[in-house]
C-alpha cells in the first residue's frame, strides 16, 4: 500500500510507537509545529478509545506521551511521540484495522488478506508482564562458570538491563559507560 504522506498526520512504521508526521523533522513532514500537541492529543485519543466492536473492549491498555514513557525504558530519538501498549488478546493489526476510518489515521499502514488474529508473534506492543494464548514474555537466563552460584535459582524475575553489568562483574571489568542495570549480586558467590 502506498502512502499518501501529503494526508498523513500520524504513522506507526512499527512496534508500539506513533510518530507525528512533524514538519522540519521528518523528510514528509506537513504537521506544523504548532499543531504537534494538538494532534499528538488527538492520536491518544483516537487509541485510548479503541474498542473492539464485538466485545466492546479496549483494545490498547496504555497509551503515553514519549516523555511520559522513560519509566517503561522507551526514551531517545527513535521513540515515537506516542507510546502505546496493547491488550493481550489483540495485536497490532487488530489495532490499525479497528481505526480504519477515524478522524486521524484514514487507513492503516498495512493490512493481511488473512484476517485479524488474536496473537501475534510479537513482544514489543505488550506490557513485560502480559500473556498471551500461546504463553508470556518471559525468558530465561541461565548462568554457569566461576563466581556464579551452584544451583541457584532466583525467586524474582531478572531484567534484561541488568545481564550485561553482572557479566562485566564476574568479568572483572567496568560495565558498559550507558548500561543502565544493575548487577545480579544474589547469583554471585
Amino acid at each position: 500500500m502506498e502512502v499518501d504522506w501529503s494526508k498523513t498526520k500520524v504513522f506507526s512504521p512499527f512496534g508500539s510507537y506513533i510518530y507525528v508526521n512533524l514538519s522540519g523533522r521528518e523528510k514528509d513532514g506537513l504537521v506544523d509545529p504548532q499543531d504537534y500537541e494538538k494532534i499528538r492529543e488527538k492520536a491518544i485519543d483516537l487509541f485510548r478509545n479503541l474498542k473492539d466492536p464485538e466485545t466492546g473492549e479496549n483494545v490498547v491498555n496504555m497509551i503515553l506521551k514519549r516523555e511520559e514513557a522513560q519509566f517503561l525504558g522507551q526514551y531517545g530519538d527513535r521513540v515515537g511521540d506516542v507510546v502505546y501498549t496493547l491488550n493481550p488478546r489483540y495485536n497490532d493489526e487488530t489495532a490499525w484495522t479497528l481505526s480504519k476510518g477515524l478522524p486521524v489515521i484514514d487507513d492503516p499502514p498495512y493490512e493481511s488478506e488473512e484476517g485479524i488474529y488474536p496473537f501475534a508473534g510479537v513482544h514489543h506492543t505488550y506490557l513485560p508482564t502480559s500473556r498471551q494464548n500461546l504463553g508470556a514474555m518471559k525468558a530465561i537466563l541461565f548462568m554457569k562458570g566461576p563466581g556464579v552460584k551452584k544451583a541457584y535459582r532466583r525467586g524474582v524475575p531478572g531484567r534484561t538491563i541488568d545481564v550485561a553489568p553482572t557479566i562485566a562483574h564476574l568479568l572483572g571489568i567496568q560495565p558498559p559507560k550507558d548500561a543502565e542495570g544493575s548487577i545480579l549480586h544474589d547469583m554471585i558467590q
